[in-house]
């Protein structure tokens, strides 16, 4: 049987332009590029990650627009062997893993959310938020993830509880294991930064916020989050959790809320994405012009 020749063929079989998600990339890539030659600078929250002075990385002081660094040792250790590198290549780096953590959290909508000022903060701003996002997200099928969130913005781990909530105690145990072994293995190594971090996070309790903080103090938010959790826990609503590792962010700053996109990444959504992607699709098929 001869083929119809005048019926459609595909001009690519087993992959469908989509013009968000390419546009996406295109703007990724343009934007790692621009920083590696200098166009585009600043990366605040990242140039205090590359400037840690180990093994003493802790300011004196918080809430002050300058080079400090705030995580754990654990954090200071691991990012040691990345230190060595120029600071434009370090900002690429850092700023690639938001946007990769961006896209996994948000598939093709990740064009439109850069235009979303938390986002574009967040990036602006090299901060790990989109990271802690995407861990968070990990969490649930591998618990040792939760040791990311433990080891940097501390109370934002505060969904580790959710595995306790729901007597899942075999994943609750991996999560804080896994957290154990990397504190115990930091302190050997280096026992003087733990009590400095220690003694830093203590000098800070009470602190006046930055004035882009959001001016809720923590006391109130903390019961919050609780609820919140409980509630996420009893009803196995998953999309939940990021929105208590938000209100127990010590400070919580326009970036922050990017940790929300981990919940957009729970939740149920893709009956919508299904429905704009099919509308895209048959818009690309009778527009050549967008091929």
């Amino acid at each position: 049987m001869e083929a119809d020749v005048g019926a459609p063929q595909p001009t690519n079989p087993g992959r469908t332009r989509d013009p968000l998600r390419d546009a996406y990339f295109i703007a990724a890539v343009f934007y790692v590029v621009a920083i590696v030659t200098g166009v585009v600078g600043d990366g605040i929250d990242g140039h205090a990650y590359w400037a840690l002075q180990w093994p003493h990385p802790y300011p004196t002081t918080y809430g002050v627009l300058s080079d400090g660094f705030n995580y754990s040792p654990v954090a200071a250790q691991i990012l040691l062997p990345l230190l060595v590198l120029p600071w434009p290549v370090f900002h690429a780096l850092l700023t690639t893993a938001g946007l990769a953590s961006l896209y996994y959290l948000a598939g093709r909508w990740s064009l439109l959310l850069l235009l979303f000022p938390p986002v574009a903060v967040e990036l602006w701003a090299a901060n790990i938020n989109l990271v802690l996002a995407v861990a968070i997200v990990a969490a649930f099928r591998y618990p040792g993830m939760w040791a990311l969130p433990l080891m940097t913005k501390v109370a934002s781990g505060i969904g580790v509880f959710w595995f306790a909530l729901r007597r899942e105690w075999r994943s609750f145990a991996i999560a804080i294991g896994v957290t154990t072994v990397l504190v115990a293995v930091s302190y050997t190594l280096e026992p003087e930064a733990w009590a400095e971090w220690v003694a830093y996070l203590r000098a800070n309790v009470g602190m006046t916020p930055m004035p882009a903080a959001i001016p809720v103090p923590l006391l109130w938010r903390l019961p919050a989050a609780a609820a919140v959790l409980i509630v996420a826990a009893l009803t196995n609503r998953r999309w939940l959790v990021p929105i208590t590792c938000v209100l127990a962010t010590p400070v919580v700053l326009p970036a922050t809320l990017t940790l929300l996109l981990a919940s957009w990444r729970l939740s149920d959504h893709r009956d919508l994405s299904a429905k704009f992607r099919r509308a895209t699709e048959t818009l690309t098929a009778r527009r050549p012009w967008l091929e």
